[in-house]
């Protein structure tokens, strides 16, 4: 590459790889709606299983889900509601 070229920024690798699937897209649109609700609510944060609980998902789901997009939580903080 010439000197003058600018460099591309790296990708991470959580981000998305392809078409999301029509399914996880359905599955995210629920996830917006009680992310929206939990901030609305004051909180900060929130957990993969407290998201499955209420829409009857399993926690690893939900987690694969927000990967899919490139969210990522922390197992000791959760996902930040504002961040999603």
């Amino acid at each position: 590459m010439p000197e003058d070229s600018p460099e591309l920024p790296e990708v991470p690798d959580s981000a998305p790889k392809g078409p999301t699937p029509q399914r996880t897209v359905a599955r995210l649109a629920q996830y917006r709606r009680l992310l929206l609700q939990a901030r609305d609510d004051g909180k900060a944060s929130i957990y993969s299983h407290e998201i499955g609980e209420v829409l009857g998902i399993t926690p690893p789901q939900v987690r694969r889900d927000l990967m899919e997009v490139g969210f990522l939580g922390h197992p000791r903080h959760g996902y930040e509601t504002a961040g999603l």
